[in-house]
């Protein structure tokens, strides 16, 4: 697979208009040229909290989230290689054990309220 010559990110609110963003950047650049990455996906695992206390943490704050695997995964499509990405089970609040692979294609698009908290993942997006 050839390496995404673009990767944008799409961050904002709860209701912030993100997913018609990105529903509109997809159809503008054709589905089989677009992979999405949901920062969502990338919840830390904490399966060794109960789940009233996994309930209980704060998912919008960045310690929440596994911004460094996300960053991997953005370099290895970059690299022109697929990338495992978690399942995430939101009634759960918990990580699955299985994984959906993703294929680099010519654009990929971070999509999350917290992309831009992240100086490593900043750099690999585009630039306006």
């Amino acid at each position: 697979m050839a390496a995404p010559r673009l990767i944008v990110g799409v961050t904002g609110g709860s209701g912030s208009g993100k997913t018609t963003v990105v529903r509109r950047i997809v159809e503008g650049l054709g589905p089989d040229d677009v992979t999405l990455l949901d920062h969502d996906r990338c919840y830390r695992d904490r399966n060794d909290l109960r789940l009233g206390e996994r309930a209980a943490l704060n998912y919008d704050h960045p310690d929440a989230l596994e911004t460094d695997l996300l960053v991997r995964h953005v370099l290895e499509l970059k690299a022109g290689r697929s990338v495992q990405v978690p399942r995430y089970d939101f009634a759960r609040h918990a990580r699955l054990a299985e994984t959906d692979t993703f294929e680099p294609r010519r654009a990929v698009i971070l999509e999350g309220i917290l992309i831009f908290t992240d100086p490593a993942l900043r750099q690999l997006m585009e630039t306006c």
